[in-house]
């Protein structure tokens, strides 16, 4: 028998503050609530008595400090191994400032204790009342066209599905679903000032909505987990930077979605639950020298300034984010950076269903080779995942020279160690040998 419970918690702050997510927004801070930034917490425990709890907090990123004390705390709750916790980001760019820290100092942000300790009270608060009761399980891999697409080129790799996990509860009906989606949630722009999870708030609306119904009128939380969205995004999908815009694309991936839960498959009911984690040494790419640096600034400003586009178009935004990641790469070369940094990394199993759980914005190819080494019968990429180390750009992306490539810590050949070592790691959990590529 699985046992399973839910929790979601309104976390918005006060208005007035700093927004994380768009440096365009220079010091503006937020002016009103477009829909509420939530956490929720799914607890599910299996015939054994091994846990895993997903926490799905509406914030641009999690540090490994804050995941960490999350973690504990909600650990403390409900009295399970913090090791059982995941801490997951949505990347929303319309959250507060001072949730996020820079895992390091090449983006300026500053943390607020204050903010943080209220954060995980509320989040804690609400895993105190969970209390597990039989559930069933059931999965499905929706797919999603039209949300979302490759950001740096529209016919460029992206995972069009959405994993779609269902709860339901001993009347039958769904309780919680927990979905898993690769796109990053900046259809609003950095002129929007008010807290929103953006598309992620309408496309949970939708699903729930859809099956209030069969849950007897009772809907069901939805949970949001960011997949590999490091070059995925609305970017060629919007129509507009609008609340508007947001609302039609999260609801076309909400009733995408429901479908799907309509549809999921049983897991059986004598699953077991697999988790392990293992820490990664990737080493840091060394920066340009300050003179080449600054000189690709004012190279990329000049190209992005003489593009004959408009404002907010796919063109013009590529050429603006290309600049900011030569801005973001100038200041890290006058910085002392490690030669190396050690990133968390987790696999869960549920029965046939694996997701890698990653601690960067990883790009759709890696993606894509984690779920093609088949050591689950299905394999899901979730990043933002117990910290937060910025890009995971392919070889492609770093030719290209990008905003992501420009803007990350690492070289290609650490994305690939990341991966393989993913891999590995799922495969240590399953007792499945990964399928290796020709």
């Amino acid at each position: 028998m699985i046992l399973g419970a839910v929790a979601v918690v309104d976390v918005t702050p006060c208005v007035g503050l700093p927004m994380a997510g768009y440096g365009a927004r220079g010091d503006a801070v937020s002016t009103g609530v477009l829909d509420p930034l939530t956490a929720s917490v799914l607890w599910l425990r299996d015939p054994v008595g091994v846990d895993v709890v997903w926490v799905a907090i509406d914030t641009l990123s999690v540090d490994t400090t804050t995941a960490g004390r999350v973690r504990n705390a909600v650990a403390s709750a409900i009295d399970v191994d913090p090791g059982a916790v995941v801490v997951c980001a949505s990347h929303t760019h319309a959250g507060p400032a001072g949730w996020t820290n820079a895992q390091y100092d090449d983006v300026p942000r500053s943390a607020d204790e204050a903010l943080i300790k209220e954060l995980i009270a509320r989040i804690t608060c609400a895993a105190g009342d969970l209390r597990l009761e039989p559930v069933s399980l059931s999965w499905a891999v929706a797919p999603s066209i039209g949300v979302a697409t490759n950001r740096g080129s529209l016919h460029g790799p992206h995972d069009d599905t959405a994993g779609t996990l269902v709860m339901s509860g001993p009347a039958g009906g769904p309780i919680a679903l927990l979905v898993d989606y690769a796109c990053h949630p900046t259809v609003l722009g950095a002129d929007n000032l008010r807290y929103s999870a953006d598309f992620p708030a309408a496309a949970r609306r939708v699903a729930a909505g859809a099956l209030a119904e069969t849950a007897g009128g009772r809907s069901p939380a939805v949970l949001f987990l960011q997949g590999a969205a490091g070059d995925a995004s609305t970017r060629f999908t919007r129509r507009s930077q609008t609340p508007a815009e947001a609302v039609r694309l999260g609801g076309r991936l909400g009733a995408c979605v429901a479908a799907a839960a309509f549809a999921a498959g049983p897991l059986p009911a004598d699953l077991r639950i697999g988790l392990r984690r293992a820490d990664v040494r990737l080493p840091v790419r060394p920066p340009a020298p300050i003179a080449d640096a600054d000189a690709d600034v004012e190279r990329t400003h000049a190209q992005w300034v003489r593009l004959d586009a408009a404002v907010g178009t796919a063109a013009e935004r590529i050429a603006r984010t290309r600049h900011e990641g030569a801005v973001i790469a100038a200041a890290r070369s006058r910085r002392q950076l490690p030669e190396s940094v050690s990133l968390p990394i987790t696999a869960v199993t549920l029965g046939p269903v694996g997701w890698a759980m990653l601690p960067v914005e990883p790009f759709a190819s890696y993606g894509a080779a984690i779920r093609a080494s088949r050591t689950s019968a299905t394999t899901r990429v979730i990043g933002y995942a117990d910290g937060y180390f910025g890009y995971l750009a392919d070889e492609a992306a770093h030719a290209e020279g990008g905003y992501e490539a420009r803007s990350s810590l690492f070289d290609p050949a650490a994305g690939d160690r990341l991966a393989t070592a993913a891999i590995e790691l799922l495969a240590s959990v399953t007792g499945r040998p990964a399928v290796r590529s020709a």
